[in-house]
């Protein structure tokens, strides 16, 4: 069975626990995916196969959507 765990990246921060969570995912065999918005990498397109999902929000506030133009897309205009 596949274990896939995929991890949301929204910031440009560093370390925000990335190093920890590769370190116990591989341990207990997750495969780990992360997904950078910031570089414009897509969400997947569904949740079937995906079993852990784990979102790292930065120092980024709702209101920044302007000086961080890969956050529109998320917004409803």
């Amino acid at each position: 069975m596949d274990r896939r765990l995929v991890v949301i990246k929204q910031g440009h921060v560093g370390q925000e626990g990335e190093e920890l969570i590769e370190n116990l995912s591989r341990l207990h065999g997750w495969q780990l995916e992360t997904i950078e918005l910031s570089k414009d990498e897509p969400l997947p397109k569904s949740l079937d196969d995906i079993k852990g999902l784990i979102i790292l929000g930065g120092p980024i506030n709702v209101y920044e959507q302007y000086t961080n133009p890969y956050m529109k897309v998320y917004f409803n205009p």
